[in-house]
Formats: structure tokens, sequence, C-alpha cells
């Protein structure tokens, strides 16, 4: 089992609850806001199947969310970025197409407890 270690102070506290896996559409990604301020942190959940994963929505190349407008896109279970075109995998946020191949998006680990998704501890680096 590996474990992720806060890399700075990012990330909501442990036990957080993310969102309900009833949220989730198969093959898409769910944004998910914390933090305060005026331009709160991102969170994105991604299902596939019965597989869910999460990833700060910071993209690997230049550090901006991945998304534009407010829906993250996604085709053939990859994130795409709205800047850059770069494609990151669902299962391990790595870059398979783009401008920053093989780098990967930061994961959140979660646990899924009783049909929700929480934060289960600090967002490493891929």
């Amino acid at each position: 089992m590996m474990v992720l270690v806060w890399t700075d102070d990012e990330g909501p506290a442990p036990g957080t609850v993310l969102c309900a896996v009833a949220d989730l559409t198969d093959g898409e990604a769910h944004v998910v806001a914390y933090g305060g301020g005026l331009l709160p942190k991102e969170i994105l959940v991604v299902r596939d199947g019965d597989d869910v994963r999460a990833y700060l929505n910071r993209c690997a190349h230049q550090a901006l969310p991945l998304n534009i407008g407010r829906r993250v896109r996604t085709a053939n279970r990859l994130l795409l970025c709205d800047h850059h075109h770069a494609a990151f995998r669902f299962g391990d946020g790595v870059c398979v197409e783009g401008v920053c191949p093989g780098t990967s998006l930061t994961p959140v680990p979660i646990a899924v407890r009783d049909g929700r998704v929480l934060a289960a501890g600090a967002a490493g680096n891929g």
C-alpha cells in the first residue's frame, strides 16, 4: 500500500465528504470545490465502472485547472485539459496525449463508505 504525504497544505481534511457515489456518472468527472477565498480549490472525482479516483484539478503541464468552464471534459476514460489539450487517464492520472506525456495529475486519497466518497488523507505527488 502506497501512502501519500502532504507536499503542501492543499486538500480537504480526512473524513470530509466530497460527494455521493450516486452523484458520479460513469466515464465523467465530478468537480468538488473546497477551501475558501476568491478562488476555491477543486478536486476531480472520476468513476470508471466500480472504480472511483480523485485528483487535484491542476494540470501537470502548467498547474492550471483542467477546465475553462464549470465542467471538465472527458472522452474514452480520459480527463481533457481545455488549455493545451493534454489527456490524462482516469486510472492513474498519467498524461498519455498532449504537451506533457508521462507526467501525472496529483492524486487525492479517498475512501468510499456507505455510498459516500470521503477524503482519506493528504494529496501527494503522482
